[in-house]
């Protein structure tokens, strides 16, 4: 997780400067848009349930392992808002590479981690 106060120290050799702290938070979702379809996957990191919301129709979703391990695939026809059954996963980062209707492909990453 990345979320924290972070300063940023400037080193010339000779001195100096530390930043004031900014707070960063990390977002919780992963939102991309190709090709006017915009796709959205929550929550990131996700538990249980991992939503997928797409303005395009999707006709295909599978979830990828790091390793290129196949973990789950569904065959869908004109769905735009799925929610996925992600608790049976192993924690740790994973592909969700989506098919649209029109032939499109995108991947987008998700973390699966326990409650």
């Amino acid at each position: 997780d990345i979320t924290g106060t972070y300063a940023v120290k400037i080193n010339d050799g000779s001195c100096f400067e530390i930043s004031e702290e900014v707070f960063f938070e990390a977002p919780t979702d992963v939102a991309e848009t190709l090709a006017g379809n915009t796709l959205r996957l929550y929550p990131n990191p996700a538990t249980d349930i991992l939503n997928i919301e797409s303005q395009g129709d999707i006709s295909r979703i599978q979830i990828i392992s790091l390793s290129g391990n196949l973990m789950q695939q569904y065959e869908k026809s004109q769905l735009q808002h799925l929610r996925l059954k992600v608790g049976g996963l192993e924690n740790g980062i994973y592909f969700v590479a989506i098919t649209y209707r029109n032939g499109q492909r995108t991947t987008a990453k998700f973390t699966k981690q326990n409650k």
